[in-house]
């Protein structure tokens, strides 16, 4: 739900490493592709794309788009820096440009086999390096590395655990949407890294994982068209809590599970999985369709500025998507005309607007507490007040509003942004305090 706009993005495998006597590195490809734009040789930058890729960006296109990139930012002077980001199954390998009135950044994707299956140009603005929090204390903490393995899969994750003492109570950390590492990081921030350090150090363990669209990101697109959530988020949660039922180190009786965004909204469905789940923590959980958050943050970024003409143009595509989920049903699973809507397929879908999650937390006997920021501008107020209205009253749930964080629980003043999440912040010591004291056992 996070992500900034990109110029330009060509999600398809498509390069093919030029003939020469030794490998490129990605870097050298990558400043290949720049000298071949800013040649304006596009013919031949073609060359480099496989024949599915050329066809879908022809060079009249992929030309338009150079240009549109010159007359707003001037000509290209000199590339500043490049830097590749390393993950599980993939590379990022960022050029960053400085054109005559700009700067730019320049985002070649690559796959295991060398194989750029994504490029992006985006507007550049400076990306601070993510701190640990000053709460942490390393002395007091040591972090396992473990594989969690559900069903044929395995996913690789951290334990924090305290240094001293033993059947200590737990968290589970499960991610928002999208492919997120362990660390759920986004921009400069990594909101599960604060939150398993935080309270590890108060002496409470944490588990935290790669979500497996992050881990097996082609196994998951071969498989795509029946996608739901099941597949993407609960059956890896539920893996999570069986393997910490027989690690030794842990408290069985004191599993609580913690959900971001989406995965807050799964907490409810998750626990009926699994007996014994000690506590739920929401985390700028919605409470409304996911459809309609995704189509009122775009519109939300969107209008921020000013409604372009283009802008105007996808936001009604976006809305007629959004209203043709809300008629999806079990008896559309044999609709051919239906496929994807959101870019997410049909199958998922179908299996959300079969659950209700407000429905769910009434249902529950099991402890929640839902805890919200104020400036949250990707899960707005709306939706925390649809949960204190549906919900106030039940003995077993409680609520916490921050006035002053955003989406992923970072300080600041007004409205949030996208670029925010570029910025240094961490989650704070007094959310950690009230999660720490929420699930101690009163005395």
């Amino acid at each position: 739900m996070k992500k900034i706009l990109a110029l330009l993005f060509l999600s398809t495998a498509c390069f093919h490493v030029m003939a020469q006597d030794k490998k490129s590195s990605r870097k050298e490809i990558a400043a290949t592709v720049l000298n071949q734009f800013v040649k304006g040789d596009f013919e031949q930058a073609l060359l480099l794309f496989d024949s599915a890729a050329a066809k879908r960006f022809p060079k009249e296109k992929i030309s338009q788009v150079w240009k549109s990139i010159t007359q707003q930012s001037g000509v290209y002077v000199k590339t500043n820096d490049v830097r590749e980001n390393i993950e599980a199954n993939f590379s990022v390998v960022t050029q960053f440009l400085s054109f005559e009135k700009k700067n730019i950044d320049f985002r070649l994707v690559f796959s295991k086999k060398d194989k750029i299956t994504s490029l992006a140009l985006v507007p550049n603005h400076p990306v601070e390096h993510y701190k640990l929090p000053a709460y942490y204390d390393s002395t007091r903490v040591i972090e396992k590395e473990i594989k969690i393995t559900s069903g044929e899969l395995t996913l690789p994750g951290t334990l924090s655990l305290p240094v001293k003492g033993s059947k200590f109570p737990v968290v589970v950390l499960i991610h928002g949407s999208g492919p997120n590492d362990r660390d759920e990081t986004v921009g400069s921030t990594k909101m599960f890294k604060d939150v398993a350090l935080g309270l590890a150090t108060k002496g409470v363990a944490v588990l935290r994982y790669d979500k497996r669209s992050r881990v097996y990101t082609g196994r998951m697109a071969s498989n795509r068209s029946r996608l739901t959530v099941k597949e993407e988020t609960m059956d890896d949660a539920v893996a999570a809590v069986q393997f910490l039922k027989k690690y030794p180190a842990i408290d069985s009786s004191r599993i609580f599970l913690l959900g971001h965004a989406m995965g807050g909204m799964l907490l409810p469905r998750i626990a009926t999985q699994v007996k014994g789940v000690a506590g739920l923590f929401m985390v700028a959980a919605n409470a409304g369709p996911l459809e309609d958050i995704l189509y009122e943050q775009t519109q939300y970024i969107f209008t921020k500025d000013s409604l372009t003409e283009r802008r105007k143009v996808m936001l009604d595509s976006l809305k007629s998507q959004r209203d043709k989920i809300k008629k999806l049903d079990a008896a559309s699973a044999s609709d051919s005309t239906v496929k994807y809507l959101l870019s997410l397929p049909k199958s998922y879908w179908i299996d959300l607007n079969a659950y209700h999650q407000v429905e769910a937390v009434k249902e529950t006997n099991i402890p929640v507490y839902i805890l919200h920021g104020e400036r949250d501008y990707q899960v707005p107020m709306e939706d925390f007040n649809l949960w204190k209205k549906e919900l106030t009253g039940k003995k077993n749930i409680q609520f916490k509003l921050y006035p002053k964080l955003n989406h992923l629980f970072q300080e600041g003043q007004g409205k949030s942004n996208p670029a925010e999440y570029d910025k240094t912040g961490n989650v704070p010591l007094y959310v950690i305090q009230d999660i720490f004291n929420w699930m101690m056992p009163k005395k």
